[in-house]
């Protein structure tokens, strides 16, 4: 994602391509390209990124050192995985896909089943599928994913 995607006023990020290993493609199928709400959690993350990279108008949102989208498994070996290893009652990482269930879960927990799916750009039935409002306390991690990326920031 890049940041001239992140309208702020509507509080959405549009998601317009696929970026796996530093390949920059198309999105997995037509109805990929879609808009994912930014909650206020993810709103402050990216106002420290912002910030810490010079308050950019444009380019990828986590870019390398040249401006090029950062190979996200680089990423969790370098960064994630040591912060998170650091503090044994923060969970192991699990990689990415655990991060984004985690994450549909986390926005399932707060609203009813058509609003989190609009806000996560699914269907309700994908949604009611993969983001099932658990009956059970989830493991509080917002600190695990705020030390995790304030490491890519330092």
């Amino acid at each position: 994602m890049r940041w001239e995607e992140w309208d702020r006023a509507k509080q959405h990020i549009a998601v317009e391509r696929s970026v796996w290993h530093g390949i920059v493609g198309t999105t997995k199928t037509e109805h990929s390209e879609r808009f994912v709400a930014v909650t206020d959690e993810l709103r402050e993350i990216l106002l420290v990124f912002w910030k810490a990279q010079g308050s950019p108008i444009s380019g990828y949102i986590l870019a390398g050192r040249k401006g090029q989208p950062v190979i996200l498994d680089n990423m969790a070996k370098r960064s994630i995985v040591p912060t998170l290893s650091r503090d044994t009652s923060l969970p192991k990482w699990k990689g990415w896909y655990s991060l984004r269930r985690f994450v549909g879960s986390e926005v399932r927990m707060k609203a009813d089943s058509e609003t989190s799916a609009k806000a996560l750009g699914n269907s309700k039935a994908v949604a009611d599928r993969h983001y099932i409002k658990p009956q059970t306390v989830l493991p509080d991690v917002r600190k695990a994913v705020n030390d995790a990326f304030s490491g890519l920031t330092n």
